[in-house]
């Protein structure tokens, strides 16, 4: 057998072995090639090949006591060896093929005056099965030594003490490991796929700190929103000409020509449009190179991860992450910027004005804000959630389609074509009413703000 158990986890291969070499094939010779150095110690010869040739060949025992190398190489993964006569135990609580009992006495306490406390040690039987090769023992069952401590010593501790030799508690240790191991083991068998995670409430502060330096630095931000500023500024500024020049045309009290208030008039409006001009560049430019940093630092975890990543997350799951979601880093989030930067700015911008010219009337506003404030925090919540809901029902599509494509022979060969693409439209449904909410939640924002 060259090499069977490679492709097994440690307990289906420990079955195989058990049953199959040891059990089916008893009283056969069998040469096994391996590199899973637990099932060593139960082979009655071990043939070590290095750089072509033979290095070592003789008993397991032997090697273990002439052989540093094979001694050091056993212990470097783990395969302890221990008992009487020289016999192993594996690297999961033992050997293939050998098995340990811990044989242990209990007696109630005498009742004694002196308050003396019985000290019991246990003592590790080794059986090896018939046809295991591994050099055998016979049994030897558990030896228990009693003793008595003084009035003095005992008053240090309450109740029984147990003493374990190194051992028996060496070997305790490990059947504990061993058992949580397949409990550990079950459960992940039991859930390959993991389900898609989703954070709950709001962004955190670090993925906007995360997104602000993928756009290039706080410099960055504050180029973009400093070029809002200028732009509005010289908005508000031609708005402003025009009224002062209106005002004073018709008081007669204007001292220029025309000419001088459509030169001003001109230059702020030429700022404005350059302004928005390096704005658009700018933000364009940040977006791309956000996107950029973003796919470059995914597609390097993406690399560096375990195969149990792969194993437990569904392909469509990591299509949905370099498709929908990076689309929507590299267009939908620097639009939304640029119109949430836009809005703020021009709302700031209006109410200083009106509050330069009719101060009175900001009083009004306050209910209007309140209401304002109120209308985007409840649609904030809901928008938010149905969006991260729209992403991870997404992924489920993608995963569908790219296993029917893997599978098209064996579909057509069942004939499963019409189960595939209804089951296809459920899970495309399942995401399209997400969507559906999303788009209706910003038409409730929308009908709301425009009646403010």
């Amino acid at each position: 057998f060259d090499d069977p158990l490679s492709a097994l986890d440690a307990h289906v291969a420990k079955e195989i072995y058990e049953e199959c070499l040891l059990k089916h094939l008893a009283g056969k010779t069998v040469i096994f090639a391996t590199n899973r150095l637990e099932f060593v110690p139960s082979c009655q010869r071990v043939c070590i090949l290095r750089n072509g040739t033979i290095a070592s060949l003789g008993t397991f025992e032997r090697l273990m006591a002439d052989d540093p190398e094979f001694v050091e190489l056993m212990q470097d993964q783990g395969v302890s060896v221990g008992g009487e006569g020289g016999e192993g135990g594996g690297a999961f609580g033992g050997a293939p093929g050998r098995h340990e009992d811990v044989e242990e006495e209990e007696e109630d306490d005498d009742d004694d005056d002196d308050g003396d406390v019985e000290v019991t040690t246990i003592q590790v039987q080794d059986r090896v099965p018939i046809g295991s090769g591994g050099g055998g023992s016979s049994s030897k069952k558990g030896k228990k030594n009693k003793g008595k401590m003084g009035p003095k010593k005992a008053k240090a501790g309450a109740g029984a003490v147990v003493q374990r030799s190194q051992s028996s508690m060496a070997l305790l240790v490990a059947k504990e490991a061993e058992a949580e191991a397949k409990r550990l083991a079950g459960e992940a068998a039991a859930m390959l796929i993991q389900k898609e995670e989703r954070e709950v409430g709001g962004i955190s502060g670090t993925v906007l700190k995360g997104y602000a330096r993928a756009l290039g630095g706080y410099w960055a931000v504050g180029l973009i929103a400093g070029m809002y500023v200028l732009s509005e500024t010289s908005r508000l500024g031609a708005s402003y000409w025009i009224s002062d020049w209106t005002s004073k045309s018709k008081a007669g009290a204007s001292t220029h020509g025309v000419t001088y208030y459509l030169v001003i008039y001109t230059v702020l409006s030429l700022l404005q449009a350059v302004f928005n001009l390096v704005n658009l560049i700018t933000i364009a430019l940040c977006g791309l190179r956000a996107g950029r940093v973003l796919h470059d630092m995914l597609f390097d975890c993406l690399i560096r991860a375990p195969m149990s990543f792969f194993n437990s997350t569904p392909i469509g799951r990591i299509i949905n992450r370099f498709t929908k979601d990076l689309g929507d880093i590299d267009k939908n989030i620097s639009t939304s910027v640029t119109i949430f930067l836009r809005g703020v700015v021009q709302i700031v911008g209006t109410l200083v004005i009106i509050g330069i010219t009719t101060p009175y009337t900001l009083a009004t506003f306050v209910p209007i804000l309140v209401l304002f404030y109120w209308s985007w925090r409840f649609f904030q919540t809901t928008a938010r959630e149905l969006k991260r809901l729209d992403s991870i029902f997404r992924s489920p599509i993608y995963a569908y389609f790219s296993q029917c494509l893997a599978g098209l022979a064996t579909i057509r060969a069942f004939r499963a074509g019409d189960r595939i693409c209804a089951e296809s439209a459920r899970k495309i449904d399942t995401q399209t009413r997400f969507w559906h909410a999303s788009y209706s939640a910003n038409r409730w924002l929308s009908v709301r703000l425009e009646l403010l």
